[in-house]
Formats: structure tokens, C-alpha cells, sequence
């Protein structure tokens, strides 16, 4: 959808852009649920009720108007690279503040993650500039 958007969508609002996201996403959720469980909780604890309020404002709502904002201003692979460092953000704080176990290959597979998207994004610094042979 970014490609889609930074090609044909260059004067798409993100807030727009956020709206129809979030339509789609909603409805297929809504059958997906439907299928596969169909039953609403008879309780929801409060804290999960809190990270539901939270993630359906902030990391849903704000979250992708500001990745479509972005989208516009940034080349398409740059911003991508969000999308594949939040994992590796969440697990630091889900251990950080949610105390969770988090096994020592998940963090290496975290790290070869991180390098190699260092080497995507820093990797052309690495390699000599070719000198013109006269």
C-alpha cells in the first residue's frame, strides 16, 4: 500500500488515506473474528482494556496518519524500515516494562534483524567509490 499510495496518491491526505486503512482493516477483522471465534469476552481486565483504548488511538490513529504524512516526504524503502525495527522496539519493551521473558535467540535473531538493516540503509558507505580511469 505505500508503493501504491507514493505512486497514485501523491495528493491523498493522510488523514484520508487513514480512514479507508482503517475501514478495511476493521471489516476484515470483523470476519475473521466471525469465523474463527464469533464469542465476545464475558470480561475484560483492565489493564487489557487499556492497551486495547491505547493501541486503537495511538498506535493505530496517530500512528498511521503520521506513517501516510511520512510517506509522502520520504522514499518508500527508508520508511519501510520502520515497519521492521518496531518488532525489535517492542520486544525491548515489552522486557523493559511489561517484565517478559524473552529468550536469547529471539534477541540474536533481533540483532542479525538490526544488522542487516544497517547494512541496507549504511551499506553503499562501506564500499569504495570507483575512481574513473582516464
Amino acid at each position: 500500500s505505500g508503493v501504491g499510495v507514493k505512486r497514485h496518491g501523491s495528493d491523498l491526505h493522510a488523514i484520508a488515506a487513514n480512514d479507508g486503512g482503517l475501514l478495511i482493516a476493521s471489516a476484515m477483522y470483523l470476519v475473521v473474528w466471525a469465523v474463527f471465534d464469533g464469542e465476545l469476552p464475558s470480561e475484560i481486565p483492565l489493564r487489557a482494556l487499556g492497551s486495547i483504548i491505547y493501541l486503537g488511538v495511538l498506535g493505530t490513529t496517530v500512528g498511521f496518519a503520521l506513517y501516510m504524512y511520512l510517506l509522502k516526504r520520504l522514499p518508500v524503502a527508508t520508511l519501510t524500515l520502520v515497519t521492521l525495527i518496531t518488532p525489535a522496539t517492542a520486544l525491548i519493551l515489552g522486557q523493559l516494562l511489561n517484565d517478559e521473558v524473552v529468550g536469547s535467540e529471539v534477541w540474536y535473531g533481533a540483532g542479525l534483524i538490526t544488522i542487516g538493516l544497517m547494512v541496507h540503509q549504511f551499506g553503499h558507505r562501506l564500499i569504495p567509490a570507483k575512481v574513473p580511469v582516464e
